[in-house]
């Protein structure tokens, strides 16, 4: 069964979305998540602060009319199915570990790469020209470090993966400009030279 974890203006946190995330989150770490349920919950608030924050900035996107590059979202799922295909080893055994249809779970990786598209926008169109420096983190630091809550360092990766195939005129261009560089360097010319 499904529950409501939070309700964000008129949008609603599912207890399904977190799941999800760590679901997804499990699978790219190759994590046997059942087996560590303090791992588990701590997920869950962290995906639910996560997933709050979110809805926040889509509420505010919406409000400005912000809409995602279908083209750019496309392209992006067409990717992340080919990694998690890739990792899982198949269609079937990426169903069964999502517990859902391929189409399912192709569904809900659009809807999370648009939502973070339109977020980025957001970010940018609000916040991309704001300058701050160093001495003003200091000084904001030293006023209110009391009331900060005390942050474990973390890391927020994301990979994304182009494959770009050359053409067969640009392959043999850059093979004739490597086989040119390797006989001036067996004539002596500089390394570093030729390797700039």
């Amino acid at each position: 069964f499904d529950g409501i974890a939070a309700i964000v203006g008129d949008e609603i946190v599912l207890i399904s979305d977190i799941n999800a995330l760590i679901t997804s989150y499990a699978f790219q770490n190759k994590i046997d998540i059942s087996r560590q349920p303090d791992l588990y919950e701590r997920l869950g608030k962290e995906f639910l602060d996560r997933l709050i924050d979110q809805k926040l900035l889509l509420i505010k996107a919406d409000e400005d009319t912000i809409q995602a590059d279908e083209e750019r979202v496309e392209q992006s799922l067409n990717q992340q199915m080919d990694y998690m295909l890739q990792q899982a080893g198949s269609e079937k055994k990426l169903e069964e570990y999502y517990s859902s249809p391929l189409f399912k779970i192709k569904s809900d990786l659009r809807k999370e790469l648009s939502n973070q598209m339109r977020i980025q926008i957001l970010r940018e169109k609000r916040f991309g020209n704001t300058k701050i420096s160093r001495k003003d983190v200091e000084v904001f630091y030293e006023t209110y470090h009391d009331s900060l809550p005390n942050m474990k360092s973390s890391v927020d990766i994301s990979h994304i993966l182009l494959q770009v195939t050359p053409s067969a005129s640009s392959f043999k261009e850059a093979y004739e400009k490597a086989l040119e560089i390797q006989n001036k360097l067996k004539a002596g010319e500089n390394f570093s030279d030729l390797a700039r």
